[in-house]
């Protein structure tokens, strides 16, 4: 909804129509209650004119009078006591809110740096992951060039160790490009 334009302020017209509806609502309050006391006035003007004849009548009307501004006075009271606890409360829950909303984004910031962290272990681990392969292809190319270069003068002995250690780094290349 677009906000209206007065002046160098704008307005939200939502928050506007709820706020003119409180405003009549008081404005309507205070109109009756003016009125309430306008009749009892009214009602004792005229009884200082009466004769005593018409007293009794009279008193009943002020007294009806009377009692009914108390008991919109006291609904007044009522009203303004219950609109005060729902204030209470409605502002409690905004402030439990608010603390909800903190400790989210305190989580929150939390976990990305915590995902930011893994992110970079794992990026680590794989770098350190190839650096050892190539080593061991190395080792591996190195073992079998050796053998190769040694061929017959090597003693079984040694041609055992070298087939040894050319398993092992085997088993190791497997290992590791599993996982």
């Amino acid at each position: 909804m677009i906000p209206l334009d007065v002046g160098d302020q704008l307005v939200d017209r939502e928050k506007s129509r709820i706020f003119l509806h409180y405003l009549a609502n008081a404005a309507k309050k205070v109109q009756e209650r003016a009125l309430r006391h306008r009749k009892t006035e009214i009602a004792v003007k005229q009884f200082n004119k009466l004769d005593t004849v018409h007293l009794d009548k009279q008193l009943g009307t002020i007294e009806d009078h009377l009692q009914q501004a108390l008991r919109q006075e006291q609904m007044l009271l009522d009203h303004q006591k219950k609109e005060g606890r729902t204030h209470d409360e409605l502002q409690h829950k905004i402030k439990k809110l608010e603390h909800k909303l903190t400790r989210y984004v305190q989580t929150e910031a939390a976990r990305k740096r915590r995902v930011r962290e893994l992110d970079l272990k794992i990026k680590t681990a794989h770098a350190h992951k190839g650096e050892r392969e190539k080593k061991i292809m190395q080792a591996l190319a190195d073992l079998v060039s050796l053998k190769k270069r040694f061929g017959a003068k090597a003693s079984p002995a040694q041609h055992a160790r070298i087939e040894l250690k050319i398993e092992h780094l085997k088993h190791e290349l497997s290992l590791l490009k599993k996982n």
